[in-house]
């Protein structure tokens, strides 16, 4: 008589078929953790997402294996320059601007280590005195421009951008003319750049336009970033890359920023030639120039991830 057998071993598998399975799930979803999918250049990733290729890039070893990171998500090319795609940025009162990168690893973070990614605005999102009054005393580290940029210009960006900024440590000489060589650190989101890392080093021993300021109190200023350095830029020399169109606010149109058209741009740095004024880029990409602080220049500001 056939008698039907129950199939013991088949029901003590099924229980350890499931934890293989759960076990081998767990692994995929782990394996994808804190990984991005690679993309064809810098403006096709979402800001959540470069803020983790960055905290990569920050993560590694040394500026070499750095760069080879940033070139296997195609923010640099085989020869490891930048990619030169700009990613637009849309601010709250309806202007849309455009940013590109600006350098990697160049940045050192206020928390410590180095920045993974570096980006700035492309043109003049706003436009904004230095100072209310033609005074540059304390420099940038006292000045209302920095207070406006890390307040309320801060604010206009969009949410998604705005989570993942990182404050950076930027140095910057706050005093040429009382006391040379006066260099403070501030924890900035947002900053202008400076003269050097524009337009790179000034000679040791040479002082700009005649002002006395020593070279080396803006050689302690950063260093050029990667782009500007890859576009050739120089101080005294017109360079494409450092016109600023200004896309913002038209009601600010004041002759010196009209929108649609490439107007002079603030910088951090303190004048070359007097002593109530600032550095700036002229509207033709020159980045040696000098504005009194109270003027509405346009605004061009950096930021890390």
């Amino acid at each position: 008589m056939f008698k039907a057998h129950r199939n013991t071993s088949a029901c003590w598998n099924a229980p350890v078929i499931l934890a293989i399975a759960v076990v081998v799930a767990v692994l995929v979803s782990l394996s994808g953790c804190g990984t991005t999918t690679e993309k064809s250049s810098f403006d096709a990733y979402s800001w959540d997402e470069l803020s983790k290729i960055s905290k990569e890039i920050s993560s590694a070893d040394s500026d070499e294996e750095g760069e080879e990171i940033a070139k296997s998500y195609h923010l640099l090319d085989s020869s490891g320059k930048l990619d030169g795609k700009a990613k637009s940025v849309a601010l709250s009162d309806g202007t849309k601007a455009s940013v590109l990168i600006a350098g990697i690893r160049q940045d050192d973070l206020a928390s410590g280590g180095k920045a993974g990614i570096t980006c700035m605005f492309a043109d003049a999102p706003a436009a904004h005195a230095m100072n209310a009054d033609s005074s540059n005393e304390g420099g940038w580290e006292k000045s209302e421009m920095r207070s406006w940029l890390n307040g309320e210009f801060e604010g206009m960006l969009p949410s998604d951008l705005k989570a993942v900024i990182v404050a950076a440590n930027k140095k910057t000489n706050s005093s040429a003319y009382t006391s040379p060589g006066a260099v403070s650190t501030t924890a900035d989101n947002l900053w202008l750049p400076s003269l050097v890392e524009l337009s790179g080093s000034v000679a040791a021993d040479a002082t700009l336009r005649g002002s006395g300021i020593p070279a080396g109190t803006y050689n302690a200023e950063g260093k050029q970033y990667q782009l500007f350095a890859e576009k050739g830029v120089s101080a005294g020399e017109e360079n494409s890359v450092l016109v600023r169109v200004f896309v913002g606010d038209d009601s600010l149109d004041s002759g010196l920023v009209v929108k649609g058209e490439a107007c002079p741009c603030w910088e951090r740095s303190l004048s070359t030639t007097w002593t109530s004024g600032f550095e700036a880029t002229d509207a033709d990409g020159d980045p040696l120039n000098a504005w009194i602080t109270d003027y509405q220049l346009g605004v061009a500001p950096g930021f890390c991830l």
